[in-house]
């Protein structure tokens, strides 16, 4: 069966038959859900340790919402997120421990892309390298997440006092290391492309 126009704007789903890009796919739903999980039970459990248990329902009722209403509603996840970003800045204002706001957001960010990564590859035609193609990306993302959070945790641990200059050179340093990542990534992503 030959599927004619563009998918991205006829939303045809990937056929039922392809169990492969189908298990992908669900596998990537289950990924999305546990981070929507670990994101809002970490803020829920980080408010009531902090005994604010009157605000700790919220991060739990946004999550909730931003599952049911992801199927009906495109932009569910940026809401979500935002509404998840918003319970942990709040949090930071309540003086709630930083790292679990941190973790939420981190989690909420990976959750709204793989949400958005689902629905480009929910609606194109099936590809025998689709499995490929989400564990990559899948490995980038763990990879921006480790490397946003890790740094971000490591410096709230320790406390320093730097020079101005010192702490521009860091700076410098950092884009630097940073720009030669991503043209590194795009050149190996170039080498990945069937072209």
């Amino acid at each position: 069966m030959m599927r004619t126009g563009n998918p991205m704007r006829t939303g045809q789903p990937v056929r039922p038959g392809d169990a492969a890009p189908a298990a992908a796919l669900a596998r990537l739903q289950r990924l999305r859900l546990a981070c929507i999980v670990l994101a809002a039970g970490g803020l829920a459990l980080a408010y009531a340790l902090h005994d604010l248990w009157r605000w700790s329902w919220l991060p739990l009722a946004l999550s909730l919402g931003w599952w049911f209403a992801q199927s009906r509603w495109r932009h569910a996840a940026a809401l979500g997120m935002a509404g998840l970003f918003l319970c942990a800045a709040c949090g930071l204002w309540l003086d709630v421990t930083p790292l679990p706001m941190l973790l939420a957001t981190g989690l909420a960010l990976a959750a709204w892309d793989l949400d958005a990564f689902q629905r480009r590859l929910h609606t194109t035609a099936p590809d025998p390298a689709l499995q490929s193609l989400i564990r990559r990306h899948v490995q980038r993302l763990a990879l921006v997440v480790v490397a946003g959070i890790g740094p971000a945790a490591v410096a709230m641990a320790i406390t320093l006092r730097l020079d101005f200059w010192v702490v521009f050179g860091l700076a410098l340093l950092l884009a630097i290391i940073l720009s030669r990542a991503f043209v590194l990534l795009n050149r190996k992503a170039g080498a990945d492309s069937p072209e």
